[in-house]
Order: structure tokens, then sequence, then C-alpha cells
């Protein structure tokens, strides 16, 4: 049986300070509910992790952010063995990123994973899809290097355009969902 994680770590806004912030992904909320909203009906079980400080207090995806009690429960569950696990990582990003034009932003190690790969080439080539692009690099996410294969099935960090609407950004998670349950549960 296959689980899937979606972590959050830049859901929290310091106090004072609007979701257009670099200090908090205004966006990664509502997608991540989207995200579990077909997770919880497809693979039961699935896990919503969301980190319960502001990234300016601790960042729960870098190193520093190792012992939070949100990464010892990530660990926990992919340590149990009980299931194929399946992790992504929800964060968004507003104009001033480098990719405005896309939808979903996907960071992944060198080499990429099949599934990143795969998902890609799908929604490009769908023609009322959700525009995506796949960076690559050696990622300072500390989540997506320490649950990558073999570990897990796959982990990759998730970008959400904060530019779409709402009602576009939940719509973009839910198909994104769909095609990794498609993807991972055979």
């Amino acid at each position: 049986m296959v689980k899937f994680i979606v972590t959050v770590p830049h859901i929290r806004c310091p106090f004072g300070v609007g979701k257009k912030s670099h200090l908090c992904d205004g966006y990664s909320g509502i997608a991540a509910d989207a995200m579990m909203e077909v997770f919880k009906e497809y693979a039961p079980g699935s896990v919503l992790i969301e980190a319960q400080q502001p990234r300016s207090v601790v960042d729960m995806n870098r190193i520093q952010g190792y012992d939070m009690p949100e990464r010892r429960a990530l660990r926990q569950i992919v340590e149990r063995r009980d299931d194929d696990v399946v992790v992504f990582d929800v964060h968004s990003f507003h104009k001033e990123a480098n990719w405005p034009d896309k939808d979903i932003v996907l960071l992944d190690f060198v080499p990429s994973q099949q599934f990143t790969k795969d998902v890609i080439r799908y929604f490009n080539a769908q023609p009322h899809g959700p525009s995506m692009k796949m960076l690559e690099g050696t990622l300072e996410n500390d989540i997506i290097r320490e649950m990558a294969p073999p570990k897990t099935l796959t982990a990759v960090l998730v970008e959400y355009n904060e530019e779409r609407s709402v009602s576009h950004t939940v719509e973009t998670a839910k198909l994104f969902a769909i095609y990794a349950v498609k993807y991972f549960i055979k």
C-alpha cells in the first residue's frame, strides 16, 4: 500500500507579515489541503505535516529543522516501513521568481527521479493542463535530501504559483495529486 506524506514547512507567517512575503508561502496550505483531499480518498493513512513555527524561527526544511517535532514525525512514518511512502514538500512562489508563467515548479536532485520527469512530460503535453517546469540541483531542502529514495518511492519539492487564483491553485493541486495516485497506486 502507498501512503502520501505532504509536508508544508513555510505555512506559518511571522506576526504582522503578509502572505506575499518570502518569510512564508501564502498558497502552500491551500495547495496541500487540495492534494490531501485526493490522497485521503485513494490512499487512506496519508498524512499532512505542517510546520508549527514560521521559518524565521526555525526552517523545517533546512538542516537546522532536523530535530523539530514535525521532522521527527516524518522520520517515524517512513521508518515504520508498513507502507511505501511518497513525500511531497509543498511550497508556493510569487511573481519575483524566475518562472512566473508556470503553475507548478518541481525541484529535484540530480539525477532527477523518474516520477518528476514523467509528471512534467504528461502535463506539458496536455493542451489545458497545468504548465510545469523542473529545476534540478543539489537542493538545500533537507526534507527532500533526507527522504530521497531508497527511503521512499519518491521525494519532490512542489512549488505552486501564488499569482494564480485560489480556485486555479486548488484545481491544479488536485490534478497533480490525481496523477500521483495513478502513478504510484497501480
